[in-house]
């Protein structure tokens, strides 16, 4: 029954409630309460995206050269920052809308992102600066290609904001 002042329930079962994201104040979620059963994808994936397997992979990082950083007398970072693969089963799109992302075990989109692990904060202290200047730490992002599901169900390629690095800007105190 529907009174007059009661709002019919139109929300599709393909749209995303970001409050259901575990991960919050992120522009992705790795696990999302209600993430629907895609299973029944596979043969629509096949037939809408013929070279699927273009659009499906694992980014892999690149581990560390020992003997590169032998041969350097000292670096470090000036903000301190950690990369890690993830599996994105929703994420923010470049209109800013949410949608859920394919990936489950015959589909995989795994995303190579690194995050600030104190954005907003002081540079390393190493960095000096003329008097009238400051750095901070400030999160970088890239807009990743995934496929997706529009709230009504169809898959698309869209574009979905993802962190990609984690950088010092410099501002003026007198700004």
């Amino acid at each position: 029954i529907l009174f007059p002042t009661d709002e019919p329930n139109t929300k599709s079962p393909f749209s995303v409630d970001v409050a259901e994201c575990l991960e919050q104040g992120k522009t992705f979620c790795t696990k999302i309460r209600n993430y629907p059963k895609l299973g029944h994808l596979e043969n629509i994936l096949k037939r809408e995206f013929p070279n699927v397997e273009l659009f499906f992979g694992v980014d892999k990082d690149v581990p560390d050269n020992i003997t590169q950083r032998m041969n350097v007398p000292f670096e470090d970072s000036l903000c301190k920052s950690h990369e890690k693969i993830i599996y994105p089963e929703a994420a923010e799109s470049e209109s800013s809308n949410w949608s859920y992302i394919v990936n489950n075990p015959n589909f995989k989109q795994g995303i190579r992102i690194e995050e600030c692990e104190n954005e907003g904060s002081q540079c390393n202290s190493m960095l000096s600066l003329p008097k009238d200047y400051y750095a901070t730490c400030k999160q970088n992002f890239i807009f990743r290609s995934l496929v997706a599901l529009t709230p009504d169900g169809k898959l698309i390629n869209d574009h979905f904001k993802m962190p990609s690095c984690c950088k010092c800007v410099v501002k003026s105190v007198k700004n």
